[in-house]
């Protein structure tokens, strides 16, 4: 039985949805084409997707992944909480014979042990809290074969915010070297800055032409730092690692983490 809080979030994802952008349906309509570019090429490095793999995409939304992955691999999948979403895509891959649709959420997925060889799960892990997260990776690695690769992409980090709010107070004795990152790291915040209220400003006109449909996030989004992460992910019996982003960054602050399922 779905909690309130799961429904408010099935609702917040059939409404955005609605959008004409089809990188609004997934929440992120100030991406430049570029960056969506970037990621397509990234995530196919990292999984070394080739024709004798089956992906699954946990959280697919209107399907642009299974759009461009589907000609490289042997069969792609992507679930999505929303049905919306799922209607969505498989109207946008209604001319792919390889890509699959179902309505389910990552923490109960509706598949046998074993059947995909690589695993993406894309700017999803924010929305999960830490004990949800446990059970995303313990679906995954049960639907997942035995050396499979797995992406958690795109995760959204706090070590930066906390590093930064660790400086208040810290200001005697600091070295010529301690005040350079200090200065780096203060650019790095007003860069960061600037560019949140430019996406903001690209969020409302998209809003305002209908390409993206705006209705407010009925829960908080949830930060994992890099330790954290790796920590939960050996938990569940994962061998695991770090890979910072680059062309491909959607928004600043956030990594991706490439797991392998053991043998």
């Amino acid at each position: 039985m779905e909690t309130s809080t799961q429904q408010a979030w099935k609702q917040f994802w059939d409404v955005t949805a609605e959008g004409t952008n089809p990188l609004g349906a997934i929440d992120i309509p100030e991406i430049s084409p570029q960056a969506y570019e970037a990621a397509n090429i990234r995530i196919n490095q990292l999984l070394t997707l080739s024709a004798c793999d089956t992906v699954l995409n946990i959280g697919c939304g209107p399907g642009l992944f299974e759009e461009r992955f589907a000609t490289v691999v042997k069969n792609i999948v992507g679930v999505d909480f929303a049905h919306t979403m799922v209607d969505k895509a498989r109207h946008r891959n209604s001319a792919v014979g390889n890509a699959y649709f179902f309505q389910a959420s990552g923490t109960a997925l509706p598949f046998k042990e074993g059947q995909f060889t690589k695993v993406l799960c894309y700017g999803v892990v924010h929305y999960f809290s830490e004990a949800e997260v446990i059970q995303l990776l313990t679906e995954i690695r049960r639907v997942a074969s035995k050396g499979a690769l797995v992406l958690l992409g795109d995760v959204e980090d706090v070590t930066e915010s906390a590093e930064a709010s660790s400086l208040i107070g810290k200001t005697a004795s600091w070295t010529t070297g301690e005040i350079g990152r200090l200065v780096h790291r203060g650019t790095k915040r007003v860069r960061s800055e600037l560019m949140r209220r430019v996406a903001r400003l690209k969020r409302k006109w998209k809003s305002f032409t209908g390409q993206y449909v705006f209705v407010p996030k009925p829960h908080h989004l949830f930060n994992y730092s890099r330790n954290l992460i790796l920590d939960l992910t050996t938990a569940v019996g994962y061998e695991g690692q770090i890979v910072e982003q680059e062309a491909e960054r959607f928004a600043p602050g956030r990594y991706h983490v490439v797991l392998r399922v053991p043998e």
